[in-house]
């Protein structure tokens, strides 16, 4: 399993423990008519409704050469990068302040840098709905998919 994928699964465990609805790899929109879309690692929608995204990177490279996370931060509140702790170490001081921080170290998530809320407007209603029937698809797909992967043990 790629780095990624761990950092993805040890997130979805983490914070879904909490009894929020959280999902991997949600396509946001490029514009309204939805024609593009980019697609957030990890989306998480808390119990009071607060709209976190989490942006993984493996590498310094990987972060370097990302340019579209900041079209991310429109359609949520608090934003965070998550990346090994080697890899945070190096880009800390990179990364705008009000992003937050978290390291991955075998299996174990620790948040160096709370993120800041940078959004309280958010986008337009049916941008919104059109996010939560997104989130509700892909949060039932993943689950069913993890429920046969279960019963095939």
């Amino acid at each position: 399993m790629k780095i990624a994928d761990l950092i993805k699964s040890s997130i979805i465990q983490r914070r879904g423990l909490k009894g929020h609805m959280i999902v991997d790899e949600v396509g946001l929109p490029l514009n309204a008519y939805w024609e593009n879309t980019y697609y957030a690692d990890v989306f998480e929608i808390t119990k009071d409704n607060k709209i976190i995204i989490y942006e993984v990177k493996s590498s310094k490279q990987d972060y370097r050469s990302d340019k579209k996370w900041k079209n991310y931060l429109q359609y949520c509140e608090y934003f965070y990068f998550v990346a090994p702790r080697e890899v945070i170490e190096i880009i800390k001081n990179e990364v705008p302040k009000h992003v937050g921080l978290y390291t991955y170290e075998k299996d174990y998530l620790e948040c160096i840098r709370a993120s800041r809320r940078h959004n309280k407007d958010l986008v337009d209603k049916e941008t919104v709905k059109n996010l939560n029937i997104k989130i509700g698809y892909r949060f039932a797909s993943m689950h069913s998919k993890r429920k046969k992967e279960w019963l095939e043990k």
